[in-house]
C-alpha cells in the first residue's frame, strides 16, 4: 500500500465528515420538522407520550447492542484477494448472527419491564400495548451490520442519502397525520413508519453491497461451518464484549428521559426531550466526524504508524472543538427566538434547558477524536469503565436535583455528565498516547 500523507489522511476524513454532515444534517433538520409539527398538533402531556414511548424502545435496543459495525470496520478488510474476502464474509455472518441473537432477546427483556413497571408507573399501564407494538420495532434495527458495510466499504455518501430519504418519508407520515387530523394515536403510528423505514433503508443497502461486491459467492460452503478458522472470533468477541459494555452504561444515560417522565411528569419529559434534541444537532456533526475518524485511525494503525494516528486525532480535536464553540455562541443568541418559532410559547421554558444541554455537549467536539483513537488502539475497558462511572453519577445527580426541586434539573445533570465524560476521555488518551507510541516503535 502507497504511503500516504497526514494531509492526505485529513482530508479524506474532512471529505467522509462532509459526506455525513451533510446527509446527517439534512435528515436532523427534516427530523425537527417532524417533531415541531408533532408538538404543534398535540398536547404537551401527548407528546410527552411518545417521547417516552419511543426512547423505552431505543433504550432497550442500546443495552443489548453489541455495537458489531465497530468489528467490521476494525477487523474487517474487504480486500481484493480470496482469503481476505472470504474472512471479511465470515466476520460479517458472525456479527449478523450475533446481532440478532441479542435482537430477540432485547425485545423478550423489554417486553418483561412493561409489564414490570405498569403497576408502578401510571403513563406506561395506559399505554402497555404501545410500548410493545413500538419495541416490535426492533425486529428491524439491524444497525451494526447496516454500518458496518457501508464503514467498511467507504460508502459514506451513500449512507448519509438514506438518511435524508428516511427522515423524508417520515415528515410525510407526519404531514399525512396531521392533515388526518387523528391526533396522538395517527402520530403514533406515524411515528412508527418513520422508525421502520430508516432501519429498512440502510438494511437493504447493506445486503446489496454484501451481494455486489460477491462475498456470498466467493464464501466456500465449508466456511459456513468453521468461521472462527478464517477471523480470530476470541479477539473479535473480547472487542465487542467491550465496547457492548460501554454502550451498555452509555445508554444507562439515555434512561434520563424515563425518569424525568417518572419524577416529574410526561409533560417535562418533552420539554427535556426538545432540549437534547437542540443539543442532538451538533451530536450529529460530532458523530459524523467520529464514524470517519474511526474508519480512517483503524486504517493508520493497522499500518503501525501511531505518531501519524495520534497527530491526526489532535488536530481533528481542534478542528471540531472550535465549531463545538461557535455552534454555542449561535444558540446563545438566536435560540430562544428559534425555540418560539419551531414550537410556539407554551415551550419556552426548554430554551434555557437546550442551551445548557448544547454546552455540555460542545465539550466532547475537543475530544470526540480521541474516543475513536482509544478504541483503534482497542482501549475498550477504559472506554466502558468511564462510561459506567458517568452514568451512574449522572442518573445520581439527576434524582438530587429533581428532589430538591432545581430548576432545569435534567439539563444539568446531562451538563455535568457530558463534562465528566469529556474529562474521561482527555486523561485516558493521555496515558494510552505514551505507552502505545512507544509500542509502535520497539
Amino acid at each position: 500500500m502507497r504511503e500516504e500523507t497526514p494531509k492526505a489522511h485529513f482530508a479524506r476524513l474532512l471529505r467522509n465528515a462532509g459526506h455525513l454532515f451533510t446527509g446527517n444534517a439534512a435528515g436532523t433538520a427534516i427530523g425537527f420538522v417532524s417533531l415541531t409539527l408533532t408538538a404543534r398538533s398535540v398536547s404537551t402531556h401527548e407528546f410527552g407520550l411518545l417521547a417516552l414511548i419511543s426512547t423505552y424502545s431505543a433504550v432497550v435496543e442500546r443495552l443489548f447492542n453489541f455495537q458489531t459495525w465497530q468489528a467490521i470496520v476494525r477487523f474487517g478488510d474487504p480486500g481484493t484477494d480470496a482469503q481476505r474476502r472470504r474472512a471479511f464474509a465470515a466476520l460479517v455472518r458472525f456479527c449478523l448472527k450475533l446481532e440478532a441473537a441479542s435482537l430477540i432477546f432485547g425485545f423478550s427483556l423489554g417486553c418483561a419491564g412493561i409489564l414490570l413497571l405498569s403497576p408502578w408507573v401510571d403513563w406506561v399501564s395506559e399505554n402497555k400495548p404501545l410500548l410493545m407494538i413500538f419495541l416490535a420495532t426492533l425486529c428491524v434495527r439491524f444497525s451494526g451490520f447496516s454500518l458496518g458495510m457501508h464503514r467498511a466499504m467507504q460508502k459514506f455518501g451513500a449512507y448519509a442519502a438514506l438518511t435524508v430519504a428516511a427522515a423524508v418519508c417520515r415528515l410525510g407520515a407526519v404531514v399525512a397525520a396531521a392533515s388526518w387530523g387523528r391526533g396522538f394515536t395517527a402520530f403514533f403510528w406515524a411515528w412508527i413508519f418513520g422508525e421502520v423505514v430508516q432501519y429498512l433503508l440502510v438494511l437493504a443497502s447493506a445486503i446489496v453491497l454484501f451481494g455486489q461486491r460477491n462475498f456470498i459467492a466467493s464464501t466456500d460452503a465449508s466456511d459456513l461451518n468453521r468461521e472462527g478458522g478464517l477471523f480470530d472470533r476470541s479477539e473479535t468477541m473480547r472487542f465487542m464484549s467491550g465496547t457492548a459494555a460501554e454502550l451498555f452504561f452509555r445508554t444507562i444515560r439515555a434512561f434520563d428521559i424515563p425518569l424525568v417522565g417518572i419524577l416529574l411528569g410526561p409533560a417535562a419529559a418533552g420539554i427535556f426531550t426538545i432540549a437534547k434534541r437542540f443539543a442532538g444537532v451538533f451530536t450529529t456533526a460530532l458523530e459524523s466526524s467520529f464514524h470517519s475518524i474511526y474508519a480512517e485511525l483503524s486504517t493508520i494503525k493497522a499500518h503501525c504508524d501511531a505518531g501519524s494516528m495520534w497527530r491526526l486525532a489532535d488536530r481533528a480535536s481542534l478542528f471540531f472543538g472550535l465549531i463545538a464553540l461557535a455552534v454555542v455562541l449561535a444558540f446563545a443568541i438566536a435560540g430562544q427566538y428559534m425555540v418560539r418559532l419551531l414550537f410556539g410559547p407554551s415551550y419556552d421554558q426548554s430554551f434555557v434547558s437546550s442551551l445548557i444541554c448544547l454546552a455540555g455537549t460542545a465539550t466532547l467536539g475537543f475530544v470526540y477524536p480521541t474516543w475513536a483513537a482509544l478504541l483503534a488502539i482497542g482501549k475498550v475497558r477504559v472506554l466502558a469503565m468511564g462510561q459506567a462511572a458517568v452514568a451512574l453519577a449522572n442518573i445520581a445527580v439527576l434524582l438530587l436535583f429533581a428532589k430538591h426541586a432545581i430548576g432545569n434539573s435534567a439539563a444539568w445533570a446531562y451538563f455535568a455528565a457530558q463534562v465528566a465524560w469529556a474529562a474521561w476521555l482527555y486523561i485516558g488518551q493521555r496515558l494510552a498516547r505514551g505507552a502505545h507510541v512507544a509500542a509502535a516503535r520497539a
